[in-house]
């Protein structure tokens, strides 16, 4: 009697174990289905997966570069460092660029139960599966960019306050400690924007006064910040101590108050780009939301603020997670759709407590979901039947049916924004140059090294892709070295071409 207790109590304590793997395994297949079926899409898939296989080229894993003549220090390094990985453990190719993303993903999903075993007991279940079923996260999850990342560390330090801040007194400071070290991770990842979720840990301390500032402030947290999330800046700094006023001017104060990076920078933009974003994003659990928006409203008031502080601690967590961003986000001049990425796990577990006390997982709200799961899926798979304008992999195929891409070292890019992602394709460096002094001195772009008359000068072989409109302007250019454009053919808006001397050059040299 007693054994069979026994094999009883341990098949019980098995199963939930049995649950949960199989749970992850279909969560897994559910994320990384048809990742690498759809070609890098320009200009930013490109620019990122570029950078990630310069640093595998050059060794360099400190001073991110887009070229080996121009470093790129946009973002930090984190991005890059998971992509390098991802295509060292996959090859190189766009499954292996996008491995980190569907595994950030799955990572974020099991953060969200995590949490909700506190913050919604009743039905923990209930906000990973609004999570992995929301439209944005699920299709950010297949876009190669820093904000599925980003919002993977986010979590983990929301998670790791949860657990500290509502698992007991003994466990706060340790818990703490570790969502810096989070925290540190997010600000790798992307910069200052990884501390926004902040607030709502700052907005629950405060409601206990310094007792509860000092654990969430604690100076073991703190050394683990500055280690791992301003580490990287101060090896760069060192380097190139005028990077102070970039990092500072350029990455926080420019990007935030002017419209230099045209980003949705007019007064309408935030509505443009976020309201669309929150309705079509959190589907097909908008409704939920929509239907509290006056009690959303009622946070306006200060007032709601002081009676969460006093009665509801997780009301008063989750909403400033929400709220405190979001606004920001709409007073910031650089406005994008995935911006608002982080958000969403704090959106799920609010719309998980709205639902809770009355939920059931009825046979029609199963099939309902596995439904939209493979609409979902079905989404992601249609990417790769869309032709896009800016598909790196069909303009690189295009152009090796054109040209011998194995004779040349680099390809050059004139008159364009697009062409970085060909280097994973073609495995050649991509380089951008201005067709004219001018440009460079005027109209200077991110992205160019040199002018087109200085890159003459270097001995490589080069492939040239050049803008259809400005094809005669990069002949008469050539011409001044001597130089004329043999055309391969047309790809998309570029002239596929290499250069050779001029006829009448190779006369005049025989005589």
């Amino acid at each position: 009697m007693a054994r069979q207790l026994d094999l009883t109590l341990r098949d019980g304590r098995r199963r939930p174990r049995l649950l949960l793997l199989g749970a992850v395994g279909l969560l897994l297949v559910y994320a990384i289905a048809f990742q690498g079926s759809r070609g890098l899409w320009e200009p930013d898939e490109g620019r990122y997966v570029d950078v990630a296989l310069e640093m595998v080229r050059l060794g360099d894993f400190v001073t991110p570069h887009l070229h080996h003549q121009m470093t790129h220090l946009t973002k930090p390094p984190l991005t890059y460092w998971a992509l390098a990985g991802g295509m060292g453990l996959l090859g190189r190719n766009e499954w292996g660029a996008r491995l980190p993303h569907a595994l950030a993903f799955v990572g974020t999903v099991l953060l969200v139960w995590v949490m909700a075993r506190r913050l919604v007991p009743e039905r923990p279940e209930l906000p990973p599966v609004v999570y992995a079923t929301m439209l944005l996260p699920f299709v950010a999850a297949n876009i190669v960019t820093t904000d599925t990342l980003l919002t993977f560390w986010v979590t983990a330090a929301a998670a790791a306050f949860v657990a500290g801040w509502w698992g007991g007194e003994r466990e706060r400071r340790r818990r703490c400690a570790l969502m810096w070290l989070a925290f540190g991770a997010a600000f790798l990842t992307k910069g200052p924007v990884g501390l926004l979720p902040l607030a709502g840990m700052l907005a629950v301390a405060a409601a206990e006064g310094r007792g509860g500032l000092r654990d969430l402030l604690c100076w073991r947290g703190a050394a683990r910040f500055v280690l791992v999330g301003l580490g990287w800046y101060c090896v760069v700094i060192a380097r190139e101590p005028k990077l102070v006023g970039y990092f500072v001017g350029g990455e926080i104060v420019e990007r935030a108050l002017s419209a230099t990076y045209d980003r949705n920078a007019q007064w309408y933009g935030a509505f443009k780009v976020y309201l669309p974003t929150l309705i079509l994003g959190l589907m097909p659990w908008t409704w939920v939301l929509a239907r509290r928006w006056r009690a959303g409203l009622a946070w306006l008031a200060p007032s709601r603020w002081r009676q969460a502080a006093r009665e509801d601690s997780v009301g008063l967590f989750l909403t400033a997670w929400v709220v405190v961003p979001l606004v920001m986000f709409f007073l910031v001049r650089s406005r994008l759709h995935l911006y608002l990425l982080p958000l969403f796990p704090a959106l799920a577990l609010l719309v998980g407590r709205e639902l809770a006390p009355r939920w059931r997982w009825s046979r029609k709200v199963l099939v309902a979901l596995g439904l939209w799961c493979i609409c979902l899926i079905g989404l992601k798979a249609g990417f790769a039947a869309v032709r896009v304008d800016r598909d790196a992999r069909r303009q690189a195929q295009a152009i090796a049916a054109l040209a011998d891409v194995a004779r040349y070292d680099e390809v050059v890019v004139v008159g364009l924004d697009e062409g970085l992602g060909l280097a994973l394709y073609l495995d050649l460096e991509v380089e951008f140059v201005a067709a004219t002094e001018h440009e460079w001195l005027y109209d200077r772009h991110p992205y160019w090294t040199s002018t087109l008359l200085a890159e003459l000068e270097d001995p490589e072989r080069r492939l040239f892709l050049v803008s259809s409109r400005r094809f005669q302007r990069f002949a008469d250019i050539v011409a001044e070295r001597g130089l004329e454009p043999r055309r391969f053919g047309t790809v998309g808006r570029a002239e596929v071409v290499e250069l050779a001397p001029r006829p009448a050059q190779l006369s005049g040299g025989s005589t």
